[in-house]
This record gives structure tokens, C-alpha cells and sequence, in this order.
């Protein structure tokens, strides 16, 4: 047992003893704080540094100092500043016993940039990911200690523990922050970024993930309510019908590129300059199509969303293989089909040499993890999500998997220093976009001054009809893409499109 402060909305907070992981947690002070890294401390709430010191005179330390340091690399996170946050105890309280003398946390802090905020739903994203842990995650849990009392608590069970405990947080108006646990702690660590996960890597990943979409089936099979109460507050932020021109020109630019270095190499079969243009100018209609999860009901699930390397942790035996794998970040999960995760993390992590060899192994991985934890709670997985099912999702929403890759491959193989200042392109799509008073707010609730704020810098549908020229403008001058990573985009869309045929994922949009 493990004591957690809850928040509430008032920035007030009730001690409450709850069941976590054993895993240490975090204080910190606001008279001693070491800036390692050039942070800079009017960037950390006070709401922070209350909490920590809250939590630092509960473990009798009387005097401490706080460390922090990025655990980002600039262009990893767009939607804030991730920090490691250590507490190192220089005095302690004389009765304390076996307390430990240094406590490590994460945590993730909103930018402050209006136009950035606004255009990349800062307060929704921050506002989603608190109802994920909070509600979602709570009621996974929920099930699992009501299917042990039901089972008489069985020697071997099945825990819902792929994702972090949320310790603390915060969603005041342009100032939302949430502390997690250090998963670093229990041993569990990232594949860099620019690094290829592994067969070992990806079967653990799409493990756990199967936990984690098990867990939303069977919410959905015994508590229907309350499953529909919790996607109807998930709404969809990015793929919206009404997309901003910038945002749908983005794509279609990646798009654009990989047919125009295919042209260049006349090794490359005619299909696959037409497939690329078919897929270029349906984007608009493709992509809010594959995640509409109504659509596709009972099969949707609550997914990650945004389900990339960067995102999984994993902890690794003696022999450095994997062994079990953890899930962070989920700002912006949605309601959907279960393949547009796999999928995602496939087309955009992975090369076509890994998956020649081993697509099917990995999805059979998938499914069967699936099937074990859906018999844990004693559900059949042909009657919850039969095979036959699985496999057309793959082929009706495998395209999803290109899209996703155009938009994010080239921040994947950017060295930093390439990749573009997000406060910076947030101003120069400001400079073109109309004033509204429409609102795109989706799952928070925002103070008045928020609202404001976010209203004076929306990007509202009216985009859609801005001048294609200014939006590729702004492209143009923030172009990613150098002599050095242009063959890498190609080798990796080139072979998502052969795996489109392959895999016979392109009926729906060559039909358009």
C-alpha cells in the first residue's frame, strides 16, 4: 500500500490511501531547487511544489532538494515539458525507519503558448488524459478486483498493469500539469527514438496493448452504461471532418514527397505512383472515416491513440530481452477500431524487412493476448471480437497506417535540430487563420479566462477554405526533410505501400 494525493478541480487535495505499485513516489521543494538543464522554474507550477512538499513532510524529510532534468528530446512531445523529478532528503525525521532518502517522479507540464494551445487542443488533450487514468483505468481495475472476489482470488490472475499510476494533477486553465510514477524506477526504460524496436520489442508491445483493449471489451460487455457514458466524453481531436487546411496539407505534403522520389526511381511499379495519388486526394475523407468507433460497433474499443515507440516502456531480463512492456501517454486516445493502435505502431516504428518475417506472428500474438485476458473475465473471444472480424478491420482500416506514417515518420528520423520550434509554426498558422467564435473544446472544463484565450487564437472550419497557397507556404519553410532522411522516408513509405497490397488493404479507397 502506497499513499496518493487525488486533486480535485478547486486545486485542493484529500489524503487518500488507495492500492498502487510499490514503486517509490515523488516530494519536492520550492525553496531548493536545482535547475539542471537551464529548466526554468516559473515554468513549474506552484500547485507543484505544494504537492511535493505535502508529500515530503509525510515521509519526514525536513530538509531536500529538487532535481529536475528533461526526459524529452526537443519535437518528442508536443504537448509540453516532460520532467524527471527527484527529491534527495538532506535531513529526516529521527523515528523514520527504512524510508527511502530519495523519491523520483514524472511529470508532464502544458505549454503556455496561445496559438500553440489552441490548435493543438492543449486543455482537451490534458483534460483526456486525466479522464483515461481517473475514470478508464479506474474501472479497470474495478473489474479486475470484482473478478477476483467472483473467482475466490485464484493463485493466478491477470492485473490491469500496463499503464502508470497518476499521482497528482492539475487542469487549471493554461496551467494543467500531471505527476505520474517513475517508471524507471521498477526498471522499465524507452527504445530511443530513432531506434528500430525489435521482434522481442514488438511482441511485448502488442501484449500489453491487448491488455489494455481486453479491458475495454469487457467494460463494455458487463458494465454497457457506463462504457457508453465514458466514449461519449472521448471525443476525436485531430481527424476531425472539418480539419484545418495546414493540418490536411501536412499530409498530403508527405504524401507528395513519397510519390515525387518513387518518380525519381524507375524501379517502382505505375501502381504505386496511382495508389499514392488516390490516397493523397481522399485524405480528408479516409481519415475521419477510420476513427469514427461507432461505426464499427460492438468491434471499437477505447485505444491509445497515439501508439508509437516513444510511448512504450519495457523492462528486460539478464539477457536484455523484453519481458513485459508498459504504456505512457495517452492524451490522445479515442474510441475505435483495436487495429488502428497495432497498425499505428507497425507502419510507423517498424521497417517492411521485420514485418515480411513476422506480420502475422505479431498479430497472432495480439489476438491471443487478447484471448487470454477475455478468459480471465470469462468472455469468449469469437463471440467479443471473432477472428474473421479482426482480420477485416485489418483490410478496411490498414490505410490508417499510411496516413499516420506520413504525418509522423518525419519527426521520427529528424535529428532535433531539424525539427521545426512548435511555438514558432503555431504563430505563422495564427498569421493566416480567421478569427471564430466557434468551439472545438471537446472533454474539459475550462475557467472563463481559458476559454477566452482559446477563442481569440481558435483554428475554427473556416480554415478549410483559406488559400492552399499560405497554408504550403508555411510547409515550404518548415520543411523536415534533408538530404539525409529523404532516402529513409522513401525506403519506409515505399514499403507501407507494397504492404497495403500485400495485405490487400486498399480495396475501400481504390473503390473511391
Amino acid at each position: 500500500m502506497a499513499n496518493t494525493v487525488n486533486n480535485n478541480n478547486n486545486g485542493n487535495s484529500a489524503m487518500s490511501t488507495t492500492t498502487t505499485s510499490s514503486i517509490a513516489t515523488t516530494a519536492q521543494c520550492p525553496e531548493m531547487v536545482n535547475e539542471s538543464n537551464i529548466i526554468d522554474s516559473e515554468e513549474i507550477s506552484p500547485k507543484i511544489f505544494k504537492f511535493f512538499h505535502r508529500l515530503a513532510a509525510e515521509k519526514g524529510f525536513k530538509e531536500y532538494e529538487l532535481i529536475t532534468r528533461p526526459i524529452s528530446e526537443f519535437g518528442e512531445n508536443s504537448y509540453g515539458l516532460v520532467l524527471q523529478m527527484t527529491m534527495k532528503a538532506l535531513t529526516s525525521n529521527d523515528l523514520e525507519i527504512a524510508t527511502s532518502k530519495e523519491l523520483i517522479s514524472i511529470v508532464k507540464i502544458s505549454p503556455k503558448h496561445p496559438a500553440r494551445r489552441a490548435q493543438m487542443h492543449v486543455a482537451d488533450f490534458y483534460a483526456k488524459e486525466v479522464l483515461m487514468y481517473e475514470q478508464v483505468f479506474g474501472e479497470y481495475r474495478k473489474l479486475y478486483e470484482e473478478r477476483l472476489q467472483a473467482l475466490n482470488y485464484p493463485n493466478e490472475s491477470l492485473p490491469f498493469n500496463v499503464v502508470p499510476d497518476m499521482l497528482y494533477y492539475s487542469l487549471e486553465a493554461n496551467n494543467e500539469f500531471i505527476i505520474f510514477e517513475d517508471l524507471s524506477i521498477s526498471g522499465y526504460k524507452t527504445n530511443a527514438r530513432m531506434q528500430m524496436p525489435t521482434y522481442n520489442l514488438v511482441m511485448e508491445t502488442f501484449r500489453s496493448v491487448a491488455q489494455l483493449h481486453a479491458l475495454s471489451f469487457v467494460l463494455q460487455a458487463r458494465k454497457p452504461q457506463k462504457f457508453n457514458a465514458l466514449i461519449a466524453n472521448i471525443k476525436e481531436d485531430l481527424f476531425i471532418e472539418n480539419m484545418a487546411t495546414v493540418t490536411v496539407e501536412f499530409g498530403k505534403r508527405y504524401i507528395k514527397r513519397a510519390r515525387n522520389l518513387l518518380l525519381q526511381d524507375p524501379k517502382h511499379q505505375k501502381k504505386h505512383i496511382e495508389i499514392l495519388q488516390k490516397i493523397e486526394d481522399n485524405l480528408r475523407k479516409i481519415l475521419p472515416d477510420c476513427v469514427k468507433g461507432a461505426k464499427a460497433a460492438p468491434y471499437s474499443v477505447i485505444c491509445h491513440g497515439d501508439f508509437w515507440n516513444n510511448n512504450v516502456l519495457y523492462k528486460y531480463d539478464i539477457n536484455n530481452q523484453a519481458v513485459s512492456a508498459k504504456l505512457i501517454d495517452f492524451q490522445i486516445s479515442r474510441y475505435s477500431v483495436p487495429v488502428l493502435d497495432l497498425i499505428h505502431y507497425l507502419y510507423t516504428c517498424t521497417e517492411k524487412e521485420l514485418r515480411d518475417k513476422y506480420f502475422w506472428e505479431f498479430m497472432n500474438a495480439y489476438y491471443e493476448a487478447l484471448e487470454k485476458h477475455l478468459r480471465f473475465y470469462g468472455l469468449d473471444v469469437n463471440q467479443i471480437y471473432p477472428r474473421s472480424i479482426f482480420k477485416q478491420q485489418l483490410r478496411d482500416y490498414g490505410i490508417y497506417g499510411f496516413y499516420i506514417a506520413a504525418f509522423s515518420i518525419p519527426f521520427f528520423i529528424s535529428n532535433k535540430n531539424d525539427i521545426p520550434d512548435f511555438d514558432v509554426v503555431a504563430d505563422a498558422v495564427k498569421s493566416i487563420s480567421p478569427s471564430s467564435s466557434s468551439s472545438i473544446s471537446t472533454c474539459s472544463s475550462l475557467s472563463s479566462s481559458d476559454e477566452e484565450l482559446m477563442e481569440e487564437y481558435r483554428i475554427s472550419s473556416e480554415m478549410a477554405h483559406l488559400p492552399n497557397e499560405k497554408c504550403l507556404e508555411i510547409l515550404d519553410e518548415y520543411d523536415m526533410l534533408t538530404e539525409r532522411t529523404a532516402p529513409v522516408f522513401k525506403k519506409r513509405m515505399t514499403g507501407i505501400v507494397e504492404d497495403l497490397i500485400k495485405y490487400e488493404m486498399l480495396d475501400n479507397i481504390l473503390k473511391l
